[in-house]
């Protein structure tokens, strides 16, 4: 259930419509996953990693947008990649800046001077195709991380990109 609600409507509707958090609950939850991030350091999945070192050898781009924070961010991409992206969105932005508003691709765009047809996002939920639709650039929906029926069929219909494997996501963005 906490799957499909961060699928449709998303993790800040879940979070203030359908929960209804309060700002103070909303900053506690925010401290609660801060805390979990900071002890944890999540596995990328397998072939990630190389996958996206060698996109950024080959002159790439990595930028993250994510509910989480940027420090964590970083630190991950560090210990997994070797590398820090080259710009992060976290949670610690205004909410108007933040996912799942369109801000970040809007100033990836000017910051790094691309074209709308330069850019490919990458993500599994619903949001980050409505970003990514919002700022006419191409999708890929992570279709490794689906395990919800309903949640597949709907990013293999709307992304332009539906990747099973990561191996898939290598191929697609990897100049071989």
């Amino acid at each position: 259930m906490f799957v499909g609600y961060c699928f449709n409507p998303g993790f800040v509707s879940l979070c203030k419509d359908i929960i209804k958090f309060t700002d103070e609950e909303l900053q506690h939850q925010q401290e609660i996953w801060r805390k979990y991030t900071e002890s944890t350091v999540p596995d990328f999945y397998e072939m990630f990693p190389e996958t996206i070192k060698e996109f950024k050898k080959q002159g790439g781009i990595v930028t993250v947008i994510s509910h989480s924070e940027k420090s964590a961010i970083e630190r991950d991409y560090s210990i997994h990649c070797g590398f820090i992206p080259d710009a992060t969105f976290g949670w610690e932005l205004p909410e108007h800046q933040r996912k799942p508003h369109p801000y970040p691709i809007k100033k990836i765009l000017k910051h790094f001077n691309l074209q709308e047809t330069e850019v490919l996002m990458l993500d599994d939920l619903k949001p980050g195709l409505e970003i990514a639709r919002s700022c006419n650039v191409d999708f890929a929906a992570a279709g490794w991380s689906h395990i919800i029926p309903e949640i597949k069929e709907q990013m293999k219909r709307d992304s332009k990109y539906y990747l099973e494997t990561v191996e898939q996501f290598n191929q697609l963005i990897l100049c071989k």
